[in-house]
C-alpha cells in the first residue's frame, strides 16, 4: 500500500503495481528490507518504476521514494524494522491497525477539509483508503487468520478511490446531476466534487449492506470489504462497459 497510488499519467496505462515490486526483486532490491529502502536512490526508483512506454514517467516519483524512505525509518525506529510488529500490537483489530498505520505513518492520514458548497458547512471527512485497503488485503491474503485475522474487520467502511464511485454511478446507486458532470475532469486534491463523491460512495456502501442484511440472502456474509472488492472486480471486468457509460473523477494525489 505504500506505492498503491496514482498510475494513470495523462490518460495512459500504467503496469500493474505487481510489475513494479517483480522488478524490484529482478533487479536485486530487498523490498522487506527496510534498511534497503531508506537508501533507494531516484534513478534507481526511475527504472524499477517505468512504464512500457519508456518516455512516460509514472505520476509522482520523487512523492513515492520520499514515502518509501520515511516508512522505512519508521519501521525501524518504531517497530524493530517489521510491520509484523504493528499488526502484532493491535491484538487481532482492525480498528486499533487502522489508527496505528494513520498515526505513524503520515502518508496514509488521506483527510479533506469539507466546506458546502454555499459556505454554510465545515467539517472534516477522513477517508483513510489506503489504511484501510492495507488492513483489508492481509485480512483478504490470509483469509482471516494469521496476520489476517481481525475480530472486527466488519468496522471498516468501502474504499473510496475513483473505481467504485464510477461502477456504483453505472449501476444507478449514485446519480451525477448535469452539472457534477460536466465536472468530472481532472481536480486537484480535496476540492469539494471530489470530497462529495468519495463521501457518498461510502454511504451508499454502507446503506446497500443495510438493505442486504434486511433483505438478502441471510446465508451470505457481506461487509464493506467484500462489498468494496465486487464492485472493483466487476468494473474490471466489465472495463468497456463501465467507462463507456459513466466517467470518473480524476485526482492527482498520493492518497489513491
Amino acid at each position: 500500500m505504500t506505492m498503491s497510488f496514482e498510475f494513470l499519467p495523462h490518460g495512459r496505462k500504467h503496469s500493474e503495481v505487481g510489475l513494479y515490486f517483480w522488478r524490484f526483486q529482478q533487479e536485486g532490491i530487498n523490498l522487506l528490507d527496510p534498511n534497503t529502502l531508506s537508501t533507494l536512490t531516484l534513478e534507481e526508483c526511475r527504472s524499477i518504476f517505468r512504464a512500457d512506454n519508456r518516455d512516460v514517467e509514472i505520476p509522482l516519483l520523487e512523492a513515492r521514494l520520499q514515502i518509501m524512505h520515511e516508512h522505512a525509518t519508521i519501521l525501524m525506529n518504531d517497530f524493530d524494522g517489521c510491520f509484523t510488529t504493528c499488526i502484532k500490537v493491535c491484538a487481532s483489530s482492525a480498528v486499533k491497525l487502522l489508527h496505528l498505520v494513520c498515526d505513524k505513518f503520515p502518508s496514509f492520514r488521506d483527510r479533506a477539509i469539507y466546506k458546502e458548497r454555499h459556505g454554510m458547512l465545515n467539517f472534516a471527512l477522513s477517508e483513510l483508503l489506503r489504511a484501510q485497503i492495507l488492513i483489508a488485503d492481509l485480512w483478504l491474503a490470509f483469509k482471516g487468520k494469521s496476520y489476517g485475522h481481525f475480530s472486527d474487520i466488519d468496522a471498516l467502511t468501502a474504499f473510496a478511490d475513483y473505481r467504485v464511485p464510477q461502477v456504483l454511478a453505472y449501476f444507478g446507486v449514485l446519480h451525477y446531476d448535469d452539472d457534477l458532470m460536466l465536472k468530472l475532469k481532472k481536480r486537484s486534491s480535496g476540492s469539494v466534487w471530489e470530497v462529495e463523491i468519495r463521501g457518498v460512495c461510502l454511504q451508499a456502501v454502507e446503506k446497500t449492506q443495510e438493505l442486504l442484511s434486511r433483505e438478502g440472502d441471510r446465508q451470505t456474509i457481506c461487509n464493506s470489504v467484500t462489498a468494496d472488492n465486487f464492485l472493483w472486480l466487476y468494473r474490471r471486468q466489465f472495463a468497456k462497459e463501465v467507462e463507456a457509460a459513466m466517467p470518473m473523477h480524476r485526482t492527482r494525489c498520493i492518497y489513491y
